[in-house]
């Protein structure tokens, strides 16, 4: 079934239906343009993936740098910082930082 056209479509558009019938079929028939069609929205989802992940990972190394520049303002002040800690939260501070202590005879290891 062939659409209707409206005054204002070109001229070329509602000439005759075999002149339109051969220009469309000359370029691309309907099972190509499915194809096509199908191809082209899956590199759209799959670019549209891309940068969601760019974006997140970009939102991330802003809050790291945010991050190392809170610690950076943080540990200049450590000894000030250290002072205003209870002693559960220096435990906790010592615990995180360090991996593991081994202590030997006489200072060794």
């Amino acid at each position: 079934m062939w659409p209707r056209f409206g005054p204002s479509c070109p001229s070329w558009l509602t000439g005759s239906r075999s002149g339109l019938s051969v220009w469309t079929t000359a370029l691309i028939d309907e099972e190509q343009f499915r194809s096509r069609n199908e191809a082209l929205l899956q590199k759209k989802k799959d670019l549209q993936e891309k940068r969601e992940a760019a974006e997140a990972t970009a939102a991330n190394r802003e809050a790291v740098e945010v991050g190392l520049a809170e610690v950076k303002s943080l540990l200049a002040d450590f000894d000030r910082v250290w002072e205003q800690m209870a002693i559960e939260e220096q435990r906790e501070m010592m615990m995180s930082l360090i991996e593991e202590l081994k202590v030997g005879k006489d200072g060794e290891n």
